[in-house]
């Protein structure tokens, strides 16, 4: 019978996979091997540090953030908790968050980094309500502290976490299917769109997108790197937790082709802007007739959230990667 909450799947993926690697992460110049159970130890650090600190059920967290190892650990950690993500893209109009902060009552707040806490931060630590804010990278700060970084997170949690082992299973056991997992809005046209899943319908929506990729199995290598907030690039990453695959997600931009060759995946998950630019970078540079080699020489299947433009699909077709589209993980937030 297929899971309905975020606990069971994470639990049953945990006990049929253990030391198994998950992820695969740089770590200056070499790579991070993470196992199922690392993932389970920081995701847990992080639900002990936010239930000590008194996080409820039904809690809105805004995450601005691409999709990093980091916000994918937070935002497991939340929806194990019966809390609600709202993704917010990096690029956003201050009008976005002022919108959002008006209609939701954000109690905690992700952000990605030190740039995107200087254009937030008097907007956030002014809102009332919001009790904690976190920064995914190294930012310089305190525990104590209103602004916390990922590092320090982690660390308190971790201390916390065995003394609380009990008090968060029951927590985690308490929380319903249907609960609010994921709010997102869509900005796009003349007024504000707002669609919220469910812990079931979120689940329910992974287990469809397998039906249609049976073809992906645990032995395979996933890549990615997804900077928005949409519904495509906020599920498809769930995907690898979902079937128990190994991935790696890019750091930036700036070093996508060159990790892509070292992590040589046999999948990747990418919008059809992604393919895009895919193509128009490396034609300037192999040429596209080397795309397969371009992206590590193992690469099967490309799985993304539309058609993209035919030169692009003949381009990755024609180098023998299958093109799936999955629209349906991409009209969610539209």
């Amino acid at each position: 019978m297929p899971e309905t909450r975020f606990y069971d799947l994470f639990e049953k993926q945990i006990k049929e996979n253990k030391s198994k690697l998950l992820f695969q992460k740089r770590d200056g110049w070499s790579w991070k091997q993470i196992t199922w159970l690392d993932f389970q130890t920081e995701v847990r650090s992080i639900s002990s540090f936010l239930m000590d600190f008194g996080f409820e059920k039904g809690d809105r967290v805004l995450v601005i953030s691409s999709n990093s190892l980091e916000c994918l650990n937070v935002e497991l950690s939340v929806y194990l908790l019966g809390g609600c993500t709202v993704p917010l893209s990096t690029e956003f109009e201050m009008s976005d968050l002022e919108y959002i902060l008006k209609k939701e009552k954000i109690k905690y707040v992700f952000i990605e980094d030190e740039e995107v806490l200087a254009k937030t931060e008097k907007k956030l630590v002014s809102k009332r309500g919001i009790k904690k804010i976190f920064v995914l990278s190294d930012y310089k700060s305190k525990i104590e502290d209103k602004i916390v970084n990922y590092k320090s997170l982690v660390k308190f949690g971790f201390m916390k976490a065995k003394k609380l082992k009990d008090e968060l299973k029951e927590f985690n056991e308490s929380v319903e299917p249907d609960t609010a997992a994921i709010s997102f809005y869509d900005f796009s046209g003349e007024k504000p769109k707002n669609k919220v899943l469910t812990q079931e319908v979120f689940l329910d929506l992974l287990q469809h997108a397998y039906k249609k990729m049976r073809f992906v199995t645990a032995d395979d290598q996933s890549y990615s790197y997804l900077t928005s907030s949409n519904s495509f690039s906020k599920l498809v990453n769930y995907f690898t937790i979902f079937i128990g695959s190994i991935a790696a997600i890019a750091e930036n931009k700036k070093d996508f082709f060159s990790d892509v060759l070292e992590v040589m995946p046999t999948v990747m998950f990418l919008t059809s802007d992604g393919m895009e630019r895919s193509v128009d970078h490396l034609s300037k540079t192999n040429g596209t007739h080397a795309l397969k080699k371009s992206f590590g020489g193992r690469l099967k299947y490309v799985i993304t959230d539309s058609e993209p433009a035919n030169n692009v699909k003949n381009a990755f077709v024609g180098s023998g990667i299958s093109v799936i589209e999955l629209p349906e993980l991409a009209s969610l937030s539209s």
